[in-house]
């Protein structure tokens, strides 16, 4: 359940926590040293955890979309495998996204599995025009405001720290 989980802003004292969850739960390193990279860029504009008992078992980062509107990237997102299928991720997005309504952000995009992240409202027709590296059938947009004619076929793309892994 997710009654004891307690979702909140993570600060960098614990960017150590944050590289071993994230590396632990994909196959290579090269999340783990993304988020690295993204704080390092000063890219990051939420750093987002899940904690149980005081205990990190999920974090999500948005960070700074290079567009020509105010755009936020989404990933890498981490689940302590002994925490999956809890809810944890669902609640760190809607967290996501109600900060990113919140701020005044445009949108927010996505690279992952359309039949999870279309519950939430993202779309891969909604970023299908957007000219970007990671253009494909795991694209996604969430549009938050209604964009300026035009934009919506920007050429657009993540974080500089995202450019080795397209």
């Amino acid at each position: 359940m997710t009654n004891d989980i307690k979702i909140s802003n993570i600060e960098n004292d614990r960017s150590e926590e944050i590289f071993q969850l994230h590396k632990q739960e994909f196959p290579t390193i090269s999340e783990a040293n993304l988020v690295l990279q993204l704080e390092n860029d000063k890219d990051v504009v939420l750093s987002l955890g899940a904690t149980r008992n005081h205990q990190l078992i999920g974090h999500l980062v948005l960070s700074r979309m290079r567009a020509p509107f105010p755009a936020l990237g989404m990933a890498p997102i981490s689940i302590d495998k002994n925490n999956r299928r809890q809810g944890i991720a669902s609640l760190l997005i809607r967290h996501a996204i109600k900060y990113s309504q919140a701020q005044n952000w445009s949108g927010i995009f996505v690279l992952g599995e359309p039949n999870f992240y279309q519950r939430f409202g993202f779309s891969t027709s909604a970023a299908k025009d957007f000219i970007c590296p990671f253009s494909g059938p795991y694209f996604m947009y969430l549009p938050l405001t209604e964009l300026p004619k035009g934009l919506e076929r920007a050429k657009i793309n993540y974080a500089k720290a995202f450019d080795g892994l397209a």
